[in-house]
């Protein structure tokens, strides 16, 4: 009797030694899981920062205000987050989006739109974390051909409560920049 009671206690004793282990050892998991985690968000902050808040227009300026609008592309068959900017002539000030629209009116079925203030834009594409610009210029609007000489940026103006439309960032191509 002693024996078998002794035996259990072993047993006994084992089990909740394994039990004792099992717990420890999924906390290890769980702290590891979430340091890995807490390491892809900050590896994902750093490819893809936050965009700067676009100014919301208030009821003064949004009459001073218009928006421009285009289709996306890519030397590829996949488009990847792209961020596009339209930025001021007569300053440095620039408007941007990383918001993109899917729907068949654009080339791709993949578009932008921006609100800007009334006046004169650059418009351009680039990936998140790499200095080239895709202009939307006359390389574009001669249809991107081997035969298109040039690629000088065109000047898109904005007047007020206006959408300018088929402005398409589209150069890829022109490395000069």
């Amino acid at each position: 009797m002693k024996t078998g009671l002794f035996l259990l206690s072993i047993v006994l004793l084992f089990v909740i030694t394994l039990f004792g282990w099992y717990v420890w050892y999924n906390e290890q998991d769980k702290a590891a899981l979430h340091s890995l985690e807490s390491q892809v968000a900050e590896n994902q902050k750093q490819l893809f920062p936050e965009p700067s808040p676009q100014p919301t227009p208030t009821d003064s300026t949004a009459s001073a205000s218009g928006t421009i609008t285009g289709s996306l592309s890519f030397p590829s068959e996949v488009i990847p987050p792209m961020i596009i900017c339209a930025e001021t002539l007569e300053s440095d000030d620039e408007f941007c989006t990383e918001d993109t629209i899917e729907n068949d009116r654009f080339e791709y079925e993949l578009g932008y739109e921006i609100t800007v203030p009334v006046g004169q834009y650059y418009v351009y594409a680039s990936l998140p974390n790499d200095p080239y610009r895709a202009y939307y210029n006359e390389f574009v609007v001669c249809g991107l051909s081997v035969e298109c000489e040039s690629h000088d940026k065109l000047i898109v103006e904005v007047a007020a409560g206006e959408m300018v439309t088929d402005i398409d960032p589209q150069d890829w191509y022109n490395r000069a920049d």
